[in-house]
C-alpha cells in the first residue's frame, strides 16, 4: 500500500532511469557551469538595466535545478554520493554567480536601487511558499516527462539566479 494512493507512483523502470538523470545532473560540468556564467551575466546585465524580460531570460538559462533536485533525490534516497556530487555543484555554481555578479558589481557601479533589486533584497512569507510550491513543481517536472514542456515556467519559478546576482553586487 502506497502512502499517497490518490498520486502516480512510478515504476522501478522509470525510477531507474530518473535516478540515472539525477546523477548527470548533480554533476558540475563545463556545459553546467558556462550556462551558471551566462546566466549570472544576464541576470546582473537585467537587474542594472531593471529589465523584467533580460532578468527573465537569465532564469530560463539559469542551471541551479538540477543539483538541487539531485541534492532532494540523494537526501530522499539516502545516497551520500548523490549529495556530495549535488552538494559540490550547489556549492561552485554559486560561488561562480557571486563571483561573477562582484565583478560586473566593481565596472559598474550601483548608482540607486531599482525595482527589479529592491524585489530581491526583501523577501516574505509569501517568497517562502512559492519556493516551496515551485521546488515540488520543479521535481515533478523533472520526473515526468509529459510535464517537461512546462519545464521553463518551473524554472522560473525557481530562479536563484537572480538573488545571487543581488547578492554579489551588493557585495561588489
Amino acid at each position: 500500500a502506497y502512502p499517497l494512493p490518490w498520486m502516480h507512483h512510478a515504476a522501478p523502470e522509470e525510477f531507474k532511469d530518473l535516478f540515472m538523470m539525477m546523477r548527470e545532473s548533480a554533476k558540475a560540468t563545463p556545459a553546467y557551469l558556462t550556462l551558471m556564467v551566462l546566466s549570472t551575466l544576464l541576470a546582473a546585465f537585467g537587474l542594472f538595466a531593471n529589465s523584467i524580460p533580460v532578468v527573465i531570460g537569465a532564469m530560463i538559462l539559469a542551471p541551479l535545478m538540477g543539483p538541487i533536485i539531485s541534492m532532494s533525490l540523494g537526501t530522499l534516497r539516502q545516497d551520500e554520493n548523490l549529495m556530495i556530487d549535488s552538494g559540490r555543484s550547489i556549492a561552485i555554481g554559486t560561488g561562480l554567480a557571486l563571483l561573477c555578479a562582484m565583478l560586473i558589481a566593481w565596472f559598474i557601479p550601483l548608482n540607486h536601487i531599482n525595482s527589479e533589486i529592491a524585489a530581491r533584497i526583501s523577501p516574505t512569507l509569501l517568497d517562502l511558499g512559492v519556493a516551496v510550491v515551485s521546488g515540488i513543481a520543479g521535481a515533478y517536472a523533472h520526473a515526468r516527462a509529459e510535464v517537461a514542456k512546462s519545464l521553463a515556467g518551473v524554472a522560473i519559478a525557481v530562479a536563484l539566479v537572480p538573488p545571487l546576482a543581488v547578492a554579489g553586487i551588493g557585495l561588489g
